[in-house]
Parts: C-alpha cells; structure tokens; sequence
C-alpha cells in the first residue's frame, strides 16, 4: 500500500486533500488488520487471534475466579479470629471484591440464577476441603451428602435446565 501526495493542482481545497489523504490511511489500515487476521499458525508462530479468547468463552474464566477468590475470602474468615486480625481482614475484603467483580463479569455469559448456583455449589465444596485439609476439621456423612445434593442440583441445572443461557 502507498500513500501518493500528488504536488500538481487537482482543483480540490486542502481541507478536501487532507479529508481524501485520512480516508486513504483509514483504507490502508483496515486492510493491514485483515489481512494480519489471515495469518494462520505455520511454523510455531502464535497468532494474536489465538491469545484473545472470545466474550463467550471468557465467562467460564470469569466465574472461575469468582469462585477461587471466594474459597480465599471465605477460608480467611477463620484465620480472622472474629475480624480482630488486620491482615486477615483485608484479605478478606479484597478477596471479596475481586470475587464480586469477577462474578459480575460472569453473568455476561450466564444467566444470574446459573452464575450463583455454579459458585454457590464450587464454593461450598471447596471450601469445606479447604477446612478438612488445611484447618483439620472434621466432616459427617450428612454434610457429606448434603454437599452431593448441592452438586447435583448445580450439575442439573446445567445439563437439563432451560435456564441456563450458555
């Protein structure tokens, strides 16, 4: 592509050359940016297209992290002592509105009823790992099948539900 500054009197004003010059460059641009999105991965070249996932898939991404800084805020509530610890405390709030944050992104792929089920149930399952294995405390059987029930009801809600929107 070329730009071509003619120095020969056309009869158009400047104000119209320079109009005609920016709409060339617009045409040149936007025909660069095509043609780099044609660019396929040939000899282990990553193409920029690969490294941005698209709006739908990004809101599996999004309630991930909702649902991992939750577990975090959640598991420093203990480590609190009754919010009397700073350190513990902040953690817990900015973990919280990360959490928050991120679980808003969400809801852009998710209905919100699906969005909270699905970090509602991973977060209380684990969360209640992280208290068995970290903080040694003990599980019964009927918490034990009342978390099962809570997955199931998530799992349902995603295969068999008209609800959700993904």
């Amino acid at each position: 592509y070329r730009i071509i500054w003619s120095r020969k009197p056309s009869g158009r004003t400047l104000k119209q050359n320079i109009l005609s010059q920016r709409q060339n460059l617009k045409y040149v641009s936007r025909n660069i940016w095509k043609q780099l999105g044609k660019f396929e991965i040939k000899n282990h070249i990553v193409v920029l297209r690969l490294l941005i996932l698209k709006i739908q898939e990004m809101h599996y991404i999004y309630l991930a992290l909702a649902i991992i800084f939750e577990v975090v805020g959640s598991s420093f509530i203990k480590v609190s002592d009754g919010f009397t610890k700073i350190l513990p405390t902040v953690i817990i709030a900015v973990a919280y509105l990360i959490c928050f944050f991120f679980l808003s992104l969400s809801l852009r792929g998710f209905s919100l009823g699906t969005a909270y089920a699905i970090w509602a149930g991973a977060g209380i399952v684990l969360t209640t790992l992280v208290s068995v294995f970290i903080f040694k405390q003990s599980i019964d059987i009927p918490a034990i099948s009342g978390i099962v029930l809570i997955v199931a009801g998530v799992l349902v809600i995603n295969f068999l539900s008209k609800t959700a929107t993904h």
